[in-house]
């Protein structure tokens, strides 16, 4: 009977070593992804950025576009295509950068190639920044002159971002949903919300 004694102390030894080894990864996962308050505030800094970015590229490629020059001679551009306004971005190379430094790249370049009417949405055209012409959504409701940013599952690379806005006809409380990730040493959010 000793040797069946000492095969279960063994198991029972095996099985404590295990749960022991298992506890200390966890406790050594969880101080590694704690945040700390310095850490904290660059996040919320970073999530207010890419939040007010965000509502720029809302702006440009889903609401509605980046203002057309004032005036042009269509002729000097191809069929449908609109020569943009400097007052934002003088280039095309602006504009990426601008949707990189927002984005994660698979998403950076998903928007900057997006079309409309059959053509990309923004592109260069003799060294300067263009647009397909595009109807603006009138019907957009949410007001994004007074909103509330709150962060939610953060760690040390990644935060789920909830922006509370008003609708405009109702006045009831609208929640958009974002994510930042940190890559490298920037954060960028995943997609576009609004």
């Amino acid at each position: 009977m000793g040797s069946k004694d000492g095969k279960t102390n063994l198991f029972a030894l095996v099985i404590m070593v295990f749960s022991l080894i298992i506890l200390i990864s966890s406790a050594v996962y969880n101080l590694s992804s704690k945040v700390s308050k310095e850490e904290m505030k660059q996040i919320e800094k970073n999530a207010q950025r890419l939040v007010e970015a965000n509502f720029d590229a809302a702006s440009y490629f889903g609401i509605s576009t980046l203002t057309a020059e004032s005036s042009y001679n269509p002729q000097d551009y191809p069929d449908g295509a609109i020569p943009c306004a400097s007052n934002i971005f003088s280039s095309y190379d602006e504009l990426s950068k601008f949707i990189e430094n927002t984005y994660i790249p698979s998403y950076a370049a998903i928007l900057m190639n997006s079309e409309a009417n059959g053509q990309k949405r923004y592109f260069e055209y003799n060294g300067k920044l263009c647009m397909a012409k595009v109807d603006p959504k009138t019907n957009y409701d949410k007001d994004w002159s007074t909103y509330k940013i709150s962060l939610s599952n953060v760690q040390k690379k990644s935060a789920d971002i909830t922006v509370s806005v008003k609708l405009k006809t109702s006045g009831e409380d609208a929640q958009i949903k974002l994510k930042m990730v940190k890559q490298g040493d920037k954060w960028l959010l995943t997609n576009l919300a609004y």
